[in-house]
């Protein structure tokens, strides 16, 4: 699959690890909300690296996405035995999967694809497939520190609307008795080990030297350890992630 820098390609850890590693973290963060008995939804799954990832420690998971050739992907690349595809709208996917049948559902980078009201249409979704003691892990760019990029695509955007934390709340709030946002962000310590080992590099180019970071090389700067996710670092968050429990059953 090609890369357009919104549906990430295995590739891409090697290519734009960074990207790569923004997205891989908030997998590992929605490992500590998924049990081994859960029934698992990843909405939005892409190429399905992410969906693998969870099914290692879940009963059975679905991965759901709205483009054909991104479902043949995963399917073809990361299959196992309790991962099932499913072709679908995240607007419309109670349509075709079954009510009240996940324990946790998650989708990162998605809702911000949609416009202002289908973006409760989303929800209700994620509601309606829920069991009433599920739990929802949904993640957006935080549009004041990330900034819009509607711009650069004009119409017919990847995005549709972005949202501050007062935006996202609300959304959420409709259908979930309690929401928790946290910011995505590089911890302080791994920045300034980046800082630091990025200096050296340079230096070494400079001065035809041989320093060498402790414990890592150049190439490994990052990893999914070196974000944070908190509720003290939403004036450097590139994203916020959402923890949403007791859904409102109509």
């Amino acid at each position: 699959m090609k890369f357009t820098g919104e549906r990430l390609t295995p590739e891409c850890r090697f290519t734009n690890r960074e990207l790569f590693l923004w997205h891989l973290a908030r997998y590992e963060f929605a490992k500590k909300y998924i049990q081994r008995h859960d029934r698992v939804l990843d909405v939005a799954c892409g190429t399905g690296y992410g969906t693998y990832e969870l099914g290692i420690q879940c009963r059975e998971i679905v991965g759901l996405d709205i483009s054909g050739e991104a479902i043949e992907y995963a399917r073809d690349n990361y299959s196992a035995k309790n991962i099932f595809w499913q072709e679908s709208d995240c607007t419309s996917m109670g349509d075709v999967l079954v009510d009240s049948s996940f324990d946790v559902v998650v989708s990162f980078e998605t809702i911000e694809h949609l416009d202002r009201e289908a973006q409760f249409v989303f929800i209700d979704q994620i509601v309606k497939v829920l069991r009433k003691d599920g739990i929802a892990i949904i993640s957006t760019p935080n549009v004041d520190v990330y900034g819009s990029w509607s711009h650069m695509y004009g119409k017919g955007s990847y995005h549709q609307f972005e949202m501050n934390k007062k935006e996202f709340l609300d959304v959420l709030e409709t259908r979930f008795n309690q929401v928790f946002i946290l910011g995505q962000a590089f911890s302080e310590t791994s920045k300034n080990r980046w800082r630091a080992m990025k200096m050296a590099a340079i230096l070494n180019g400079l001065f035809k030297l041989n320093f060498r970071p402790i414990g890592r090389d150049y190439e490994d700067y990052e990893d999914v350890s070196d974000f944070e996710f908190s509720i003290y670092n939403f004036d450097r968050s590139l994203m916020f992630l959402a923890i949403c429990k007791f859904p409102r059953k109509e």
